[in-house]
Parts: structure tokens; sequence; C-alpha cells
């Protein structure tokens, strides 16, 4: 039985977990491709600014330049 705190600590990916990713990296694509994007209101409209992985994942994407094959 899961229990809270577990995932990613114990080798397991919760939906929720992908889902964040999802978003992070749906946000960044918007930008890439020339979409007018607000990243702070999109996480804080989409999920209430209750989680802060998804946005801390798409700073990070656009600090490491993600996708650009350097």
């Amino acid at each position: 039985m899961s229990k809270i705190g577990d995932g990613l600590c114990r080798g397991y990916i919760k939906i929720g977990t992908i889902v964040l990713c999802v978003d992070a990296l749906e946000i960044y694509i918007a930008e890439k491709l020339g979409f007018q994007v607000v990243p702070g209101q999109f996480f804080k409209d989409h999920d209430g600014g209750m989680d802060v992985l998804g946005a801390a994942l798409y700073v990070a994407m656009k600090e490491e330049d993600f996708g650009s094959g350097d």
C-alpha cells in the first residue's frame, strides 16, 4: 500500500508527478514556439499555486536551455 511521502523516494512514480512534469514541459514548449505565456500565472491558475515542482522544473529547463542539443 502506498503511503504519503512514498513515490520517487521509493522508486515509484505517481501520476501527479508525471502531470507536473508535463505541465512544466507544456509551458516551456509553448514559449519556445512563440506563444505568449505567463508561467507564474499558469501554475497559479492551474493548481492554485500549491505545487511548486512544476514551476521549479520549468525554471530548471529554462536555465539549462533544455532541448537545445548542447
